[in-house]
């Protein structure tokens, strides 16, 4: 039997329904106000029935989809086994559950409202299983309370789990990657996997003794692609890092490990290929007890250990100038030659921050650059156009070496402040290539035989 589509105009409030494989629920309707860009459901029963065929489920809602910005759902309504019922709607920022909904179902997969521009999951008074905090999705349950789902657009960057939290279920923090600080609460007992995968802004992570993961302490790649994480250190008590923990953490340079740790699993560290330095809690002699993997870790077993320490040795950044020494490297940004004033320093290289501003403003990954001479903060801003402060591209007339200064300045980034390696050469703020690159998602190649810097809009940064 081929199935129906019922085609409903924009606008327009309606019923609608398709066979027996991909019935939309006789009993609920739906309303789209365009100015709001909020689809309201009401009614009784499941959104969908269960498919029992392969065929491709079409929502009444389809042909709006990219204009549904809010959804609520009315007190009688009820979720159903299919999963994905919002996953396409892409720039839906919120959602609201009514009492009625005392089960949504989740996979170990993928994260239940994947949505990107999600900023608040809310829930309606009353209701038995879920409850929302902060506009943070949470699910009571026998002696347990579950954190579901940390929206991937939430305005938090730094974040602590709420104290009645006890178990994070799997992917509740996937692809939030506004997301740079998170402490996990001390009532946090276990897990799920892939909790914290490719929060590629996560740079501080403090964790209570735990078991996190599937098996036993983080397992199923519990911190997978967080690109951002320099360094961790792991609790006491926990007694194994299970496979593809770290997996492509690229900027992961070090780690402290308990004494109560016993093995390490493949590809626990797998594309780590920035680290360099472990930090054990024991003897010597413990460490050789530890049971490594040799599938995957490869940078990390090559990585010094540095043995009955207590704490990860950061050392403090210098305040002493160095050498810049002019880069004499041919610059094409998006294929056209640019004079830049640049500069090389320990083997990495540093252009202007306006002049970089200045070149990619009007790509999409553009950025606007401002300075508060009172704070002495310099203020980054994704997405907008550069405003032109005048002499940008100009060359500073300064020939050979340079004595290059930290830069004092505090730096922030769409108002969250971080961390970047810059220096103060001749009165301008010159900043590291890589790291801007990294922070705004745009491509940076190198051609040895041409000596050719590439910097590609077009493509996202990949660490080099």
């Amino acid at each position: 039997s081929a199935i129906m589509v019922l085609v409903l105009c924009m606008g327009l409030a309606g019923t609608g329904r398709a066979d027996m494989w991909l019935a939309w629920n006789d009993e609920l309707s739906w309303d789209f106000d365009e100015s709001t860009g909020c689809l309201t459901i009401s009614g009784t029963g499941d959104l969908i029935v269960d498919a029992e065929t392969d065929e491709d489920l079409v929502f009444p809602w389809e042909n709006f989809i990219d204009e549904i910005t809010e959804v609520v759902m009315k007190d009688g309504v009820t979720w159903g086994s299919f999963s994905g019922v919002f996953d396409n709607c892409s720039n839906l920022t919120r959602i609201t559950i009514p009492k009625s909904m005392a089960y949504i179902p989740t996979s170990s997969y993928s994260a239940v409202f994947p949505n990107p521009k999600l900023q608040a999951i809310y829930v309606e008074g009353g209701n038995p299983t879920y409850y929302s905090i902060d506009g943070v999705l949470c699910q009571k349950g026998e002696g347990a309370v579950y954190l579901v789902r940390f929206p991937g657009n939430h305005p938090a960057v730094d974040y602590t789990t709420p104290e009645d939290v006890t178990f994070i279920l799997s992917n509740a923090f996937e692809n939030c990657t506004s997301l740079t600080s998170i402490t996990v609460s001390d009532s946090v007992t276990r897990t799920g996997d892939e909790v914290f995968a490719n929060c590629s802004n996560l740079s501080s992570v403090t964790l209570p003794g735990i078991q996190m993961g599937s098996d036993s302490m983080y397992d199923g790649g519990i911190f997978k692609g967080c690109s951002s994480l320099t360094s961790i250190s792991i609790p006491e008590g926990v007694t194994r890092i299970g496979a593809n923990t770290f997996r492509a953490c690229t900027s992961l340079t070090s780690i402290h490990i308990p004494q109560s740790l016993t093995s390490i699993n493949d590809y626990a560290f797998g594309g780590c290929d920035s680290f360099t330095d472990i930090y054990y809690a024991g003897s010597e002699e413990e460490w050789k007890k530890v049971s490594i993997s040799s599938d995957g870790n490869d940078a990390f077993l090559a990585a010094a250990v540095h043995y009955n320490s207590t704490q990860i040795d950061t050392p403090t950044a210098s305040t002493e100038p160095v050498t810049a020494t002019p880069t004499s490297s041919t610059v094409l940004v998006n294929g056209e030659n640019v004079s830049f004033d640049a500069y090389n320093i320990g083997g990495a290289n540093f252009f202007k921050l306006r002049d970089l501003a200045y070149v990619l403003s009007g790509t999409e990954k553009q950025f606007e650059v401002s300075y508060d001479t009172t704070t002495k903060k310099i203020a980054l801003t994704s997405g907008q156009s550069y405003t032109a402060a005048g002499g940008e591209l100009a060359p500073s007339g300064a020939t050979g070496s340079q004595n290059a200064a930290p830069t004092p300045s505090t730096i922030l980034l769409d108002g969250r402040e971080v961390s970047l390696t810059a220096y103060l050469i001749n009165g301008s703020n010159y900043f590291m290539l890589r790291d801007i690159g990294h922070l705004f998602d745009f491509g940076i190649g190198w051609d040895g035989e041409t000596r050719t810097i590439t910097i590609d809009t077009s493509i996202g940064y990949t660490a080099g």
